[in-house]
């Protein structure tokens, strides 16, 4: 069978963007693929990673359960002197999950393709939109210095109320994270955490920096080994209402023990989204105290 030019295979992602499977878009990409996202706000999206095909297909599937992709136009498809270079405009229509509000993202990606598959791309977008489109608007706003239009979880509930059963699920998913940790059972973090969380670590120690996606928060603890914390404790939760009824913030208290006896203490501010497998972590930010 003929390979697919580049402008066929562009075309077959951009109808697989809203197809059935989302995890579909994978098969459009090579076994190991570079995306540079020159614009995109660092607190919330790597500016280069370099991943797998099937890591992508696992990140497209999970982001499914946040937001769905329903219309795609205003393609122009931008054939250049190299090739193997496509530069495609494009718009998405879709719709978040959760409150089924609407959201729309326009693109420009300079795609490098070999032998039917996307090797390289390079993806602009509006970064505002994107957040939105993700659920993270407060995380962006709190990154860029803004205040978060979530509230503080120590101020007054909004409009919204945190339902009893809902606040006990919340206090019992922040308190499961230490008993996972403790135990070395990292491969349950997806109980606690969605699949793209952000994990900022900036308030700890400035030099951790923030983590993207969950399993750059696996590998950073496999990497601390014995400097990890012997225990976990979280205690002082409050848990306020967002935006939304699957949305929820949270304000605790962490004490961590070390091996060696000694203690410290942080807080911890989550940003908290319900979807078809109950609450999950969006967005940590850890805070000495």
């Amino acid at each position: 069978m003929p390979t697919r030019t580049p402008r066929e295979t562009v075309e077959g992602f951009l109808a697989a963007t809203i197809g059935e499977d989302p995890g579909a878009l994978a098969d459009f990409y090579a076994p190991h693929v570079v995306i540079e996202m020159p614009f995109a706000p660092p607190e919330l999206y790597p500016a280069r990673t370099e991943t797998t095909r099937e890591e992508l297909r696992s990140r497209f599937r999970a982001g499914a359960a946040v937001r769905r992709y329903e219309t795609v136009r205003d393609v122009r498809l931008h054939e250049t002197g190299d090739p193997e270079l496509v530069v495609a405009e494009y718009t998405l229509d879709g719709r978040l999950l959760a409150g089924d509000a609407p959201f729309t993202l326009s693109f420009a990606m300079f795609l490098t393709i070999r032998d039917g598959h996307i090797l390289h791309s390079r993806d602009y977008a509006d970064p505002l939109a994107g957040a939105k489109a993700l659920g993270r608007l407060p995380e962006l706003l709190t990154a860029l210095g803004a205040p978060a239009p979530g509230p503080d979880p120590t101020t007054a509930s909004p409009a919204g109320v945190v339902s009893g059963e809902d606040r006990i699920a919340v206090t019992d998913l922040l308190a499961l994270h230490g008993h996972l940790t403790d135990a070395g059972e990292l491969d349950r973090l997806d109980e606690v955490f969605s699949s793209d969380v952000v994990y900022d670590l900036t308030g700890l120690t400035p030099a951790r920096g923030t983590l993207h996606g969950l399993d750059a928060l696996v590998d950073a603890a496999h990497a601390l080994g014995p400097a990890n914390p012997v225990g976990h404790h979280v205690t002082n939760t409050v848990v306020r209402a967002g935006e939304h009824a699957d949305r929820a913030y949270a304000r605790s208290k962490g004490i961590g023990v070390m091996a060696d006896g000694t203690s410290g203490s942080v807080t911890y501010d989550d940003t908290l989204v319900r979807g078809p497998r109950g609450w999950r972590v969006t967005h940590r930010r850890i805070t000495s105290r």
